[in-house]
């Protein structure tokens, strides 16, 4: 029945079952779930209860959520700056730039830009051998994606023939990108 309420993003159901049968009826999976499905609200929810009954959920031999992925997935979904900083700064996530690009929110991807620099964990040349290069397993996929939009931008921004953008990025994020890439247009 959880995994119902949270599929479906049912923050009521989700708030009655967690006072009737308390806060081990969810899951690392259910935080999974409500990120990759985009229930933000829910998804809020999960993170609030799962970090004030962390202690509860191991000694009951729950599985502890990868953050990381959570980030990842809720990113790609198109999840805003509050709730990123939030997996971010408040689980430890690592700032993952291409599942953030990939979630196309400007902002977003402003404030996670922002975040690699502040960390020095990026710079200069961007290529799939340079992101996340302070982090053991680092997400290739993600590279070769943050990669491929620095491109798109930088070529977008050149006038290269056969290189366009969505047209969704301001000039102020595009300048961002095209820096954290190392190009210079």
């Amino acid at each position: 029945m959880a995994e119902a309420a949270v599929l479906r993003g049912r923050l009521e159901v989700m708030q009655l079952l967690r006072e009737r049968f308390g806060p081990g009826i969810f899951t690392a999976g259910d935080l999974k779930a409500a990120a990759g499905l985009g229930h933000f609200q829910a998804l809020r929810y999960l993170i609030t209860l799962w970090r004030d009954t962390e202690g509860a959920a191991a000694e009951s031999g729950g599985e502890a959520p990868s953050w990381d992925q959570v980030f990842g997935l809720a990113a790609r979904s198109g999840a805003g700056v509050e709730l990123l900083r939030l997996l971010h700064e408040g689980c430890g996530a690592v700032v993952d730039l291409g599942a953030v690009a990939a979630g196309g929110g400007e902002a977003a991807l402003e404030w996670a830009v922002g975040e690699l620099r502040a960390a020095g964990q990026v710079g200069g040349g961007l290529g799939a051998d340079k992101v996340g290069a302070g982090r053991a397993g680092a997400d290739r996929a993600g590279a070769a994606c943050c990669a491929m939009l620095c491109y798109v931008v930088w070529g977008a921004a050149r006038g290269l023939k056969g290189v366009s953008g969505r047209g969704t990025l301001s000039r102020c994020c595009c300048s961002a990108i095209v820096g954290l890439c190392g190009l210079v247009c």
